[in-house]
């Protein structure tokens, strides 16, 4: 990136660098060549450019900290078409769907363990788990754990990779869309763009509270937040929403408003912009 913006600086041109999570990189050990390189890189190329986009509230303070005060924090964004409420799945469990490889970032144990505890109370709720889960080991293990458990074997259900069209029709026929992330300062660091894309399927959204999510999303109205480290009170709202008469139908259209007013990407254009107008000027964030 060092050419790019040392170009872009002798030509007069605007530069923004956009940042969207921390390098894990500098979760290694000091004696790592990856942990000097990524340290240097992270210190040193922000300070290259006119200013920056980030994209949580954690990483917006880290380096105004650092001394880069042109800062801009813009979450991740989508388009968002007018679309009627989704209609009832008839589905005779509530059905969960997980999209992801069952990487240690997504807290899978957790997950796994808050149905184990809903197998377990005889509650009538099941898991899809969608993803390329097969090519990670952490994925390979999980899925032979569940395999291996009798509660877990009867209430989740692995449906591997999936075409667009698939997991979009997959998506359209669950009656709630999980997404835990465990709490580490990465994934503090972060934001889940899948997260902006399960809004928009106005189903009820089940998200660990970690992170900026709480920032945009009120819990119980728009998003139900779980506990990232507690699988007791994670199945409990869990049990709580598909115990509802509308199955959490109004929360899911509620998230659905609420992301649309807080992810549209129009509206953040124009934020960048104005923003990239400011820097021209000479003006600081």
């Amino acid at each position: 990136m060092t050419p790019l913006a040392l170009l872009c600086r002798a030509r007069g041109v605007t530069s923004v660098l956009d940042v969207v999570e921390m390098s894990e990189h500098l979760r290694s050990r000091p004696a790592s060549a990856l942990y000097w390189d990524s340290l240097a890189g992270t210190r040193t190329a922000p300070r290259l450019f006119d200013g920056l986009t980030v994209i949580s509230a954690g990483l917006e303070a880290a380096y105004r900290a650092a001394g880069c005060g042109r800062t801009l924090l813009v979450p991740a964004i989508e388009a968002w078409p007018p679309s009627p409420s989704p209609e009832p799945t008839g589905n005779p469990n509530f059905r969960l769907a997980y999209v992801g490889a069952l990487q240690p970032r997504d807290a899978p144990e957790v997950l796994l363990q808050a149905m184990r505890i809903l197998a377990g109370q005889g509650r009538p709720v099941a898991l899809d788990v969608i993803g390329h889960y097969e090519g990670t080991e952490p994925g390979r293990l999980v899925a032979q754990q569940c395999a291996d458990d009798p509660l877990l074997r009867t209430s989740i259900s692995f449906r591997g990779s999936l075409s667009d069209a698939a997991l979009a029709e997959r998506l359209a026929g669950s009656d709630g869309l999980v997404l835990t992330r465990r709490d580490d300062p990465a994934e503090t660091m972060s934001f889940p763009t899948r997260l902006v894309e399960y809004l928009r399927h106005g189903r009820p959204v089940f998200a660990s509270n970690v992170g900026d999510v709480a920032r945009y999303l009120r819990d119980g109205e728009e998003v139900a937040l779980l506990h990232p480290r507690d699988p007791i009170r994670a199945a409990a709202v869990i049990a709580r929403v598909a115990g509802r008469p509308d199955r959490g139908a109004e929360l899911g259209r509620r998230g659905r408003e609420a992301g649309a007013r807080a992810f549209d990407r129009r509206v953040h254009a124009a934020r960048l912009l104005e923003f990239a107008a400011g820097l021209r000027a000479g003006g600081t964030a």
